[in-house]
């Protein structure tokens, strides 16, 4: 489980499904099976779309890429060019479209990792792009940990 920044909403998965709910009522913002690319893409979209702060939205999409992680993944969700790892296991690269680089860190890093979303939240990504470069960051955290 992890609680967002707002103190009011947690990311958890349960039985096998991951869902955002708000702390106290369990009223659902987002429901998905973490292993299914396409109710994976849906939630994004879905939290995208809710009342969340933003700092709260780039978070939820992190902890989504982490619970993608550690699913069996079948599909996997569509892979995005500009959040990458450098060296397996190691490094992440999110990069701007025209290649430059926005954060390198180190996903073993917890510090590294929480860091790395505020650089792509300030970063020039378009939204939906930014939304896939928090969610892939959460994803190789979690591969890592």
């Amino acid at each position: 489980m992890a609680r967002l920044p707002d103190y009011q909403h947690v990311i958890q998965q349960t039985d096998g499904i991951v869902a955002l709910t708000e702390d106290g009522t369990e009223a659902e913002l987002a429901r998905f099976d973490p292993g299914n690319g396409a109710e994976v893409t849906t939630a994004l979209m879905e939290i995208r779309d809710s009342g969340l702060n933003d700092e709260s939205k780039c978070f939820a999409w992190f902890w989504a890429g982490y619970f993608h992680a550690h699913a069996n993944r079948m599909p996997e969700a569509p892979r995005k060019a500009y959040a990458t790892e450098t060296i397996e296991g190691e490094m992440v690269t999110v990069t701007e479209l025209d290649g430059t680089v926005i954060v390198r860190f180190d996903p073993r890093d917890d510090n590294a990792a929480a860091q790395a979303q505020k650089n792509i939240y300030d970063s020039t990504l378009p939204g939906d792009d930014k939304i896939w470069a928090h969610f892939w960051c959460g994803f190789f955290y979690g591969q890592a940990s």
